[in-house]
């Protein structure tokens, strides 16, 4: 059964809240390790090389000038925090593959958040634009965007949902007048239009793919 407008909405909102807390569980443990770090690190290797702390299990961990690099018993990085090539605070998360699964960052100040599924691709973005509005993009295992949540260029709160081919085929906005949903066929026409028109009026517009109304109310 298509789950309805609400149960869409509701589920977007707990996976929003899922991101923010790993967000947050990212960055503590992020600090964390940086203070053990600068709590227990030994002295540089002679010619400046990184501080290395190592575990009874061969664990390690390096800090050096351009950031924190945290490797399991086998050697693999599993976590990297430090400047990026962009000059850009970044943390990057990495499985016991060494496939990178999620990376925090920064890009001109505004915050990013990624994560990535077992094959290394990207599968969900968090983010802020320059301007401060925020977006949420879910992707398919092709990595094209299939429902993106954002701040539209009217200030508006909009809904994507896309074909795998990324085309939108339901779009759900609203302002403080009211939503208004619309619905599109796979040539892009649109098929179902329901809620505010521009005039004031409420109604629902079913069309064919001719763009003939088949049904309106009002």
């Amino acid at each position: 059964m298509t789950p309805s407008i609400d149960e869409a909405d509701a589920a977007l909102a707990q996976r929003i809240e899922s991101l923010e807390r790993r967000a947050r569980r990212d960055r503590i443990l992020a600090l964390g390790a940086l203070a053990l770090m600068l709590a227990t690190a030994q002295a540089p290797a002679p010619g400046g090389g990184p501080a290395v702390v190592r575990g009874a299990d061969s664990a390690s961990a390096a800090i050096a000038v351009g950031g924190l690099v945290v490797r399991d018993a086998a050697g693999a990085t599993r976590l990297d925090l430090g400047i990026d090539e962009r000059g850009e605070a970044a943390v990057d998360e990495y499985d016991s593959h060494r496939i990178l699964r999620q990376t925090a960052f920064l890009t001109s100040g505004a915050p990013s958040l990624r994560q990535f599924d077992a094959t290394a691709k990207m599968r969900d973005s968090l983010e802020l634009a320059a301007d401060g509005s925020p977006k949420l993009h879910l992707y398919s295992p092709t990595e094209k965007v299939r429902m993106a949540l954002f701040i539209g260029d009217k200030g508006l709160p909009e809904i994507d949902v896309n074909a795998s081919n990324a085309n939108t085929m339901a779009y759900l906005s609203a302002d403080d007048d009211g939503p208004y949903l619309v619905m599109r066929d796979a040539n892009q026409g649109i098929r179902v239009y329901a809620g505010r028109y521009s005039t004031g009026a409420w109604g629902l517009d079913v069309r064919n793919a001719a763009n003939t109304t088949l049904f309106g109310k009002p």
